[in-house]
């Protein structure tokens, strides 16, 4: 069963992780009583015995699994704005992956960050030890790789479609490096709400700026006043669906939220315990 740690800088360790358990299997966060359920999960979460018991009592409520997967992206993210919560979350983890008395594990992490953030890796101990045992390094797309993760998310949105030529356009554009996909995702993001009428068109994507441009029209008017612009729909991060719109209550709004209010819409490399 697959349990998924949101994104949220303004969350403890204990929110974060309890956000992950009580969402584990896709379970609909929008339930009635979900957020009261939650906040109690989380202070569930302060000692050792806390965290194994809530693992256990998220396996049973679904069936009696065996095994629960955590899975962390984006790491570097804590790491660089809430390294505390980060250390928090590395000895948490230590406890909820460790074995149970028979040599089962009740759960097991997969922790996703940047390969120039393994030093701070190293001052983790539990993630440190899990680089050092079991770890991949996920080489950087390719050519081929970026045009699929361009023109592959469409083939679930009959009836929208790239301009003749479009395509190669972003592929020309993307800088090398371990920004090329964040802002190619960006910019294909910012492409698909000025569809006409199904068509993602080549004057749109130029009045956009390009690849670059995209990110850097947005950032300038934030940057340059120093007012945090209103959030919009988030676009779903991953590389095979990197523009098709989704919408989802986020961990921060939900904790700013009163239970049963409306969500408010959100904006939005791996070693194994």
């Amino acid at each position: 069963m697959i349990a998924r740690l949101p994104h949220g800088l303004r969350l403890t360790a204990e929110e974060l992780l309890a956000w992950a358990l009580a969402s584990a299997g896709d379970a609909d966060t929008m339930q009635a009583g979900w957020h009261d359920r939650w906040l109690a999960l989380a202070r569930q979460l302060t000692d050792e015995q806390g965290i194994r018991t809530a693992v256990e009592q998220t396996l049973a409520r679904h069936g009696g699994r065996s095994r629960l997967v955590l899975v962390a992206d984006q790491f570097e993210t804590l790491l660089t704005d809430a390294p505390d919560t980060a250390r928090r979350l590395d000895a948490m983890l230590g406890v909820m992956t460790a074995r149970r008395t028979d040599g089962s594990r009740p759960a097991q992490a997969v922790v996703v960050t940047r390969i120039d953030f393994l030093r701070q890796i190293e001052q983790l101990p539990h993630l440190h030890t899990a680089w050092n045992a079991t770890s991949l390094v996920v080489q950087p797309m390719m050519r081929t790789q970026l045009r699929e993760a361009i023109t592959c998310p469409l083939e679930g949105h009959a009836g929208v479609r790239f301009a003749d030529g479009l395509v190669e356009q972003p592929l020309r554009d993307t800088p090398p490096g371990p920004a090329a996909l964040p802002m190619l995702e960006y910019a294909l993001s910012r492409l698909w709400r000025r569809q006409d009428r199904g068509w993602l068109t080549t004057t749109a994507y130029q009045e956009l700026g390009g690849v670059e441009g995209a990110l850097a029209g947005d950032a300038e008017p934030v940057c340059g006043t120093g007012r945090t612009r209103p959030s919009g729909r988030r676009w779903s991060g991953s590389s095979s669906s990197s523009y098709v719109p989704a919408s989802s209550w986020t961990p921060e709004s939900a904790a700013r939220t009163p239970a049963g209010s409306p969500p408010a819409p959100s904006s939005s490399r791996a070693t194994g315990h």
